[in-house]
């Protein structure tokens, strides 16, 4: 007999909302319990225990004169109220069990058909061979096709006399109307924490366990609000008499709070190939996404809470402070990682990646401006170079000649813009960059004049020395436009992706011997800025040109008529985009 059987009165017989048990009881109290019921609520809720224990208080010997009174029409006794059942008796513990004809169920998810409901009709005419009334649960019953339903309404208009139907569905808005207007509909809810552990305490003491706190707290929380889930979870995890933290971590196929702290720690250390490991290892253990995920914020919650004073505990370590957890907890928010996926844990991954990959884009920043920092002084100061350029909506540019063209037309000119181009994070301190649209669309220009005359005369002359030679330079990257389809197909040789990335991307021009190629999406510009796959593209450009040219991808992006009115409420969350820069500067 499994346990969820045998505990099953005790856990539904003080049902867990209100609304439910005050309607059962208000049912009893009047001595009216309709003939056609309809309980909805999520999986281990208690909706096919509650229909059995239906099935025994309209059979208990106590209530048998209410009973012939209310569905055979007989005389009125004087007592017109429902007696709890006896549970004591056999025939009780039979339909508690599942083990009595009194009450069958139905699969309506494997029996949805018209002929099954007319076998139905068939049987519901016999009187149950003990007892006075028979129960008919028709578990899932919004899987029943249109002409069982159809075929179903008559029947509950016009039960037979000792007939109860009860209708339970995990899915109540799939039950046609028709249908739901001629029973009377008892929603379930989840449980709380609290009333799960109330309805484990007696099975607990009854079989003796010797149950650890924190580990009953966390297999709780995975029951998700279901006493059917926590009840077979607690006789799995205690087979040993005892239940333990590590049992029940082995039970969920994760490591609890240790993982996280692992994984939370790979993150702040940049440890992309750590992360990816860790997420491979849940994958391996079939961990559950959704649980974990939720465990994530919960962990990070709890360590800002730590941080605020309002939680006891240390913190799991000192360099995820106050805001680096306010970020964290930010960033996985806006990312929306229980949407769709194909694979699981795949959207936490990116996103954990992502940050990382950020961090990593801002350090390697220096090091990649000191290559070039004679051909361009104000990049070797890690100051935002802003570069307005005028477009014209009506022209089409058809091909990169034109394109490259066209810019060194309009390159000198200060007109008003219809796209902004912000240097990539090896040239200015990523953390000054807000992470929202929004904020790229108003970018604060710097003087490049300023900055020129700040630096030393060395590396201004070798500048004016690189000049003279920047025709040359500047026919290489044109040069490379000119054949960018063949550039690409070169690229797409070695590695597709990437590939990928520049068909969505646009050359803009050549200067200062770098090919200046615009892009769309911050992801994109990270992952063409890498080193080793902007070394794979500038080998792959001297197969094509002669010589290896220098690339610089500038985030572009085009502004929408609505942007102008956002640029104007960018003021008004500055506060908001100095926290997202300190906390990301804390972690990067």
């Amino acid at each position: 007999m499994s346990w969820y059987r045998q505990y099953r009165p005790t856990q539904v017989k003080g049902l867990h909302l209100k609304t439910v048990r005050q309607a059962l009881q208000q049912m009893m109290k009047t001595g009216k319990i309709p003939q056609a019921l309809l309980f909805a609520g999520p999986r281990g809720t208690g909706k096919t225990s509650s229909a059995r224990i239906l099935g025994a208080l309209l059979n208990d010997p106590q209530n048998q004169a209410l009973v012939d009174h209310l569905y055979f029409a007989q005389k009125k006794p004087q007592k017109l109220k429902f007696a709890e059942p006896d549970d004591q008796t056999e025939f009780a513990q039979k339909v508690y069990q599942g083990h009595s004809y009194v009450v069958q169920e139905m699969d309506a998810a494997s029996h949805r058909g018209i002929d099954d409901i007319r076998s139905l009709k068939e049987r519901v005419q016999l009187p149950p061979a003990q007892g006075k009334m028979a129960v008919f649960i028709l578990d899932e019953a919004h899987m029943l096709t249109t002409e069982a339903f159809n075929a179903l309404l008559k029947l509950l208009e016009e039960p037979p006399p000792h007939v109860v139907f009860i209708l339970a569905t995990t899915e109540f808005h799939k039950i046609p109307a028709t249908i739901a207007s001629r029973c009377s509909v008892i929603e379930f809810h989840k449980a709380s924490e609290q009333e799960i552990a109330a309805a484990l305490k007696p099975i607990i003491k009854k079989e003796k366990i010797k149950a650890d706190s924190q580990a009953l707290n966390l297999l709780i929380k995975r029951a998700d609000g279901s006493f059917r889930d926590a009840v077979k979870m607690l006789e799995r995890a205690s087979s040993s008499g005892q239940l333990t933290l590590k049992e029940v971590e082995l039970l969920l196929s994760d490591s609890g709070e240790q993982v996280l702290k692992e994984l939370l720690l790979a993150v702040l250390r940049k440890d992309a190939t750590q992360v990816s490991k860790i997420i491979a290892e849940l994958k391996a253990k079939n961990t559950d996404y959704k649980f974990f995920v939720q465990s994530l914020f919960e962990f990070l919650h709890l360590t800002l809470m730590q941080h605020l004073g309002l939680a006891t505990g240390k913190v799991f370590d000192q360099s995820c402070n106050q805001r680096v957890t306010h970020f964290l907890l930010q960033e996985l928010q806006q990312a929306d990682l229980l949407a769709l996926s194909p694979m699981p844990f795949l959207p936490l991954e990116l996103k954990l990646l992502e940050l990382i990959y950020r961090a990593q884009n801002k350090q390697t920043g220096s090091s990649n401006n000191d290559q070039g920092s004679s051909a361009n002084p104000v990049t070797k100061n890690n100051q935002a170079a802003v570069v307005k350029k005028s477009t014209s909506k009506k022209t089409s540019i058809k091909s990169s000649k034109k394109n490259v063209q066209a810019t060194k037309l309009s390159g000198n000119q200060s007109s008003t813009s219809s796209s902004s181009i912000i240097t990539p994070p090896q040239a200015t301190d990523l953390a000054s960059l807000s992470l929202t649209t929004d904020q790229q669309d108003s970018p604060q220009p710097t003087s490049t004049s300023a900055s020129s005359s700040s630096q030393p005369k060395s590396l201004t002359q070798s500048a004016s020395l690189q000049n003279k030679e920047q025709p040359a330079a500047n026919s290489h990257s044109q040069l490379l436009f000119q054949q960018w389809e063949q550039f690409v197909t070169e690229v797409a040789g070695k590695n597709a992706t990437l590939a990928a990335l520049l068909r969505s991307a646009k050359p803009i021009k050549g200067h200062n011997g770098l090919a200046q190629v615009g892009v769309y999406y911050r992801f994109h510009q990270e992952q063409l800025q890498h080193p080793r796959f902007l070394q794979l593209i500038e080998e792959c450009s001297q197969q094509v040109v002669g010589s290896k040219v220098k690339f610089e991808f500038l985030l572009q992006k085009q502004l929408s008529p609505s942007a102008a009115v956002k640029k104007a409420a960018v003021k008004t969350t500055q506060v908001d985009d100095d926290l997202v820069s300190v906390a990301e500067e804390a972690l990067m």
